[in-house]
Order: structure tokens, then C-alpha cells, then sequence
């Protein structure tokens, strides 16, 4: 997921 994705997606994407 880009950067600039909502923060909801951050854990999803494993960037949190």
C-alpha cells in the first residue's frame, strides 16, 4: 500500500 494510504490500511499493509 502507497504512503499516503489512510492510516486504517497501515496495520493491513504491515507498514504500522
Amino acid at each position: 500500500m502507497p504512503r499516503c494510504a489512510p492510516p486504517i490500511t497501515w496495520p493491513l499493509s504491515g507498514k504500522a
